[in-house]
């Protein structure tokens, strides 16, 4: 919903992150997988109660999922 208001927000943040990781040699499907394995973390620490520590690795997540289209754009 909000999305497209955010998005240019978002990608002004992500997109030069993203050159640089791309540059590195990084590719889009690394970042995907560090970013499923945040989500998965995360759905540990909820299952043992560890809410804050499940807020930031979803967090995590997020960024994640916005950075590896960045990286695939690069």
């Amino acid at each position: 919903m909000f999305d497209a208001q955010i998005r240019p927000l978002v990608d002004q943040v992500l997109n030069p992150i993203g050159r640089k990781l791309a540059a590195r040699g990084v590719l889009a499907n690394h970042v995907t997988i560090i970013g499923v394995l945040f989500g998965l973390a995360a759905a540990v620490c909820v299952a043992f109660q560890l809410f804050a520590t499940a807020f930031w690795l979803i967090l995590l997540n997020r960024i994640a999922d916005g950075l590896d289209g960045a990286v695939a754009r690069a």
